[in-house]
């Protein structure tokens, strides 16, 4: 199993990232959007991945921008797939520089009204992420994500959604991305099974810890009060070439982001290396 990390822009640089790769790190994650960083220091970060031997994923960074949530092609489809035109227009001057594949992360539609209306959407920004892929040759695969429900059900919030439009497009370029947290969150207090036919459309995996009290996520895997580590060794014994990426996130880590990402990388790669 190959271990990466979300490049959180608002706390990584390039120094930091140099004490990650010390300590195990493989991959980084990225959402660029010209709104959070510009397209040279985005190239600077690709470069030096590259002069790091670093792979390189991609997740749309639904943070930036509203125009990314396939739900405003309601009022207006052209200004969400301009944006997703920025977004791949970014990806194709990267892939100058990276040339090895890229996983590209999704998330699949909160529901409202019209279920059928919200799979339709949800399969057409991805279905459109795929011809652009084809379109500027890009080494890419795109994953969408299982994510956490609630109160209003998404898309992703169960196994059967994301294996339906997995299916339905049909495309070697497209399978799930398991985010470790939210699955197990989903399913909780129970554990979460996963099915011969879902493990196989795996192609990518999240992991984060969870406070379940406070309802805080994107912590450190070693304070959840989820088990992930039993899921990680199952996973990295049914293939050892995935790649999962720590999500955390300083917006709820606080100033022990570096700590809780270095000593989550140290357990990760001892676990892998006594398997």
């Amino acid at each position: 199993m190959i271990i990466g990390c979300t490049y959180d822009e608002k706390v990584f640089n390039i120094e930091k990232l140099k004490s990650a790769i010390s300590k195990g790190l493989k991959s980084i994650e990225i959402s660029p959007d010209l709104s959070i960083l510009s397209k040279s220091e985005y190239i600077d970060i690709i470069e030096f991945a590259v002069k790091y031997d670093l792979k390189i994923n991609y997740h749309i960074p639904y943070f930036a921008s509203a125009r990314y949530n396939q739900k405003k092609m309601i009022s207006n489809r052209d200004l969400v797939l301009e944006k997703y035109d920025e977004f791949y227009y970014l990806l194709s001057e990267f892939n100058k520089i990276y040339t090895s594949e890229s996983i590209i992360v999704y998330h699949g539609e909160d529901f409202n009204l019209n279920e059928d209306k919200e799979y339709e959407r949800t399969k057409e920004i991805i279905e459109y992420g795929l011809k652009k892929i084809g379109d500027l040759n890009l080494n890419c695969k795109i994953a969408i994500e299982t994510i956490r429900g609630g109160l209003k059900r998404k898309i992703g919030d169960n196994h059967q959604d994301l294996l339906y439009i997995v299916e339905e497009i049909d495309s070697e370029n497209l399978g799930i991305c398991l985010d470790l947290c939210h699955d197990l969150m989903n399913s909780f207090p129970y554990d979460s099974i996963y099915s011969k036919n879902f493990l196989e459309k795996i192609i990518y995996i999240h992991a984060h810890g969870i406070d379940i009290s406070n309802n805080l996520a994107h912590i450190s895997i070693l304070k959840s009060k989820l088990n992930l580590l039993d899921k990680i060794i199952f996973l990295n014994n049914y293939k050892s070439s995935f790649i999962l990426n720590i999500e955390l996130l300083s917006d709820y880590t606080g100033s022990s982001f570096f700590k809780d990402l270095f000593s989550d990388i140290k357990i990760l790669n001892k676990i892998i290396e006594d398997i």
